[in-house]
């Protein structure tokens, strides 16, 4: 159970790096019977794949703490591919991860998979979506439409297709086609 939190949703979405806080619980019984700490976690929603064209990366990367004090390190990815509307849910709903002993990546590697989200998690999550320093309710409601305006264009521009006008998604990126 994780909580991504983001202090100030408008440089969320326009920082390239489009960052957020994470914190919360992980269950896995093969590393702790009990439930351990995720901490010092960094969400980057959207962020541009250096090593692939087309390609943008939703990351994960937390420190977990166990009662006994073991520490391990968990990063994953979900990788967000500019194709047909057809791979649109199994690329938002899979993360591939890495699981590293100590309190970074640089440990060694005890654990690598793929966890999957269920549609109905899915939706639960999207009900979770709040704007909780906001002034009043009108600036919540602003907010939060604004982070689902990004969230939505963006997989609109990345899945779909010949629909998806570049204007919705990257300014820089038309700067640069019209100067070409």
């Amino acid at each position: 159970i994780l909580t991504i939190r983001s202090e100030d949703v408008n440089d969320m979405m326009n920082n390239p790096n489009h960052e957020a806080r994470m914190a919360g619980s992980v269950n896995a019984p093969g590393l702790s019977k009990d439930p351990m700490s995720a901490v010092e976690g960094v969400f980057n929603l959207f962020v541009e794949d250096p090593d692939n064209v087309d390609t943008k990366l939703m990351k994960y990367g937390m420190k977990m703490l166990t009662d006994e004090g073991k520490e391990y390190y968990f990063e994953g990815h979900k990788i967000i591919r500019r194709h047909s509307v057809f791979n649109m849910w199994g690329d938002t709903s899979t993360l591939y991860i890495s699981i590293y002993e100590g309190k970074n990546s640089s440990g060694k590697i005890i654990g690598q998979g793929i966890l999957n989200i269920k549609p109905a998690d899915f939706i639960k999550q999207i009900t979770t979506i709040k704007a909780v320093n906001a002034e009043n309710i009108g600036e919540a409601i602003k907010a939060e439409s604004a982070f689902s305006a990004y969230f939505s264009k963006t997989l609109f521009y990345e899945y779909g297709g010949i629909f998806s006008p570049d204007e919705y998604y990257d300014k820089s990126k038309q700067r640069a086609r019209r100067t070409l």
